[in-house]
């Protein structure tokens, strides 16, 4: 599990991973970029502890539950409800203006190996993959952002876009899930975007958990 990012160097890390060997636990989250303000990013990043908090509830409430696909959905969703405890406590919740004092959140993707058997779980442009010992791609579960970004409008500021973007297309299913996008911010709509599912892989395939910087590379 690699973590990687090019760009602005005071951009701090946001991104996060936990690896739980012996259970088969394997959880990736990628914090959605803040707005800097004046002194530039936050730093500690409010998206960097969203994505933290968000994998420790998740693998918290695998460690008490059986193997098995709708309770690999259900510890994902907890970590929405994790989320939203950080913005209440860091004070966005209430009032987000969804530029500078935006909700912290963070999209994810996981894998839960029991024997030949593969639970995957991701939200919008996190992912999981399967790839034979050669690296030949098997199996990917799709980027959900890209169709959204289709819709996304152009306007004349950035700040505007911005605005514009989280306050109208973020967990907003009622506007269409193709049209819109999911991020674990602890609002209940989010949950409607997580995909989990489950596969059979045989002896020798890798499993891959990532997040969005990767898949231009498979």
């Amino acid at each position: 599990m690699l973590s990687f990012q090019w760009g602005p160097t005071n951009r701090p890390q946001e991104d996060a991973l936990l690896r739980d060997d012996e259970r088969g636990i394997f959880l990736v989250a990628d914090g959605v970029t803040r707005t800097p303000g004046p002194r530039g990013y936050p730093d500690p990043s409010p998206a960097k502890q969203a994505a933290e908090a968000l994998l420790r509830a998740v693998h918290a409430a695998l460690l008490r539950l059986p193997f098995a696909q709708e309770n690999f959905a259900e510890a994902c969703r907890s970590g929405n409800g994790a989320v939203r405890e950080l913005n209440q406590r860091l004070g966005f919740w209430e009032h987000p203006d969804y530029w500078e004092n935006d909700l912290a959140g963070a999209v994810c993707a996981g894998a839960w190996l029991r024997d030949e058997t593969l639970l995957w779980a991701f939200l919008t442009d996190c992912g999981v993959a399967t790839l034979s010992p050669d690296g030949t791609v098997l199996w990917e579960t799709p980027d959900r952002l890209a169709p959204a970004k289709m819709h996304f409008p152009n306007l004349p500021t950035e700040k505007e876009i911005f605005v514009t973007i989280r306050r109208d297309f973020r967990n907003k299913p009622s506007r269409g899930l193709d049209r819109t996008y999911g991020v674990f911010t602890g609002e209940d709509e989010a949950r409607q975007y997580l995909e989990v599912g489950s596969r059979t892989i045989s002896p020798g395939d890798v499993v891959l958990v990532f997040t969005d910087g990767i898949r231009p590379f498979l």
